[in-house]
């Protein structure tokens, strides 16, 4: 075979292996992660209270939970970032779970008027998946960051869905 030969040979099997990878890319379903979220009531523990919500995934994609959380109240210019508990890790499209938003009982005292929450999590791309897999407890943490370029680094919470207004307990 001549040397012309392959040249073209070889541009041409790249030529159809990159139409190929753009092919499949534009023929892939969209992502369209979403959350509902709906309040269940409220746990009255000693100096700390628990506000109990229904997250269902209503997307077409997988999601992966965190750990935060957000309470807004009516008429405040301040958010409370609340810690937020969570049996799941990842919810399929169609799965849902029961989440504990946790407060203190200065944060409880501050919501003092209509307020709603808001479910922070990842999409299931490949930056929430190293996350994942570098900070699960049996994973192998701060001891790979130098392998971990920046950019993919930390789970982007981009997927958000918030409550309606919820009344406060009188």
């Amino acid at each position: 075979m001549k040397k012309t030969s392959r040249k073209v040979l070889v541009v041409l099997l790249a030529a159809v292996v990159l139409l190929g990878i753009l092919g499949a890319g534009f023929l892939a379903k969209p992502s369209n992660p979403a959350l509902s979220v709906g309040y269940v009531g409220t746990i009255d523990g000693k100096g700390h209270w628990k506000l109990r919500f229904a997250v269902t995934n209503v997307g077409n994609t997988t999601v992966l939970t965190s750990g935060f959380g957000e309470i807004e109240v009516l008429n405040h210019t301040n958010v409370l970032l609340v810690g937020v508990t969570a049996p799941l890790t990842r919810l399929a499209p169609g799965q849902g779970h029961i989440v504990d938003a946790v407060l203190s009982e200065a944060q409880m005292k501050s919501i003092d008027g209509k307020w709603r929450f808001t479910c922070r999590s990842g999409g299931d791309g490949w930056r929430s998946r190293i996350y994942r897999w570098q900070w699960t407890p049996n994973g192998p943490g701060s001891r790979v960051n130098w392998l971990i370029p920046s950019q993919l680094k930390g789970m982007p919470l981009t997927v958000k869905s918030t409550s309606d207004w919820i009344e406060p307990a009188k």
